[in-house]
């Protein structure tokens, strides 16, 4: 069985090879590994055609301030969600009469 540890190690692989930053020594390493491991092989496979594929992607630019707008929306949606917990947590209690 894969530890957490490896698991991550294998997965900085993947991505490293799916993208060609790889060393040689690694390329090299990490293809024993593939020759090894075919479920490995199939998904590296797989990561370098989604890489290739989103790389052939037209480029898109976005409008100025875009940075900020999506801030300030993730801001509100948070707010939000914490003030939705906040009454859940108030509703959900006893309220007991002394």
């Amino acid at each position: 069985m894969i530890s957490k540890s490896e698991d991550t190690q294998i997965t900085s692989f993947l991505l490293d090879y799916s993208e060609n930053q790889l060393s040689r020594a690694e390329l090299q390493s990490f293809e024993s590994l593939m020759d090894l491991t075919p479920e490995l092989k199939r998904e590296a496979m797989i990561g370098r055609r989604v890489h290739l594929a989103l790389q052939s992607l037209p480029k898109k630019g976005v409008r100025s301030g875009f940075d900020q707008r999506m801030a300030a929306r993730f801001a509100m949606e948070l707010d939000r969600e914490t003030a939705q917990q906040n009454r859940s947590r108030i509703v959900d209690r006893d309220l007991t009469v002394i």
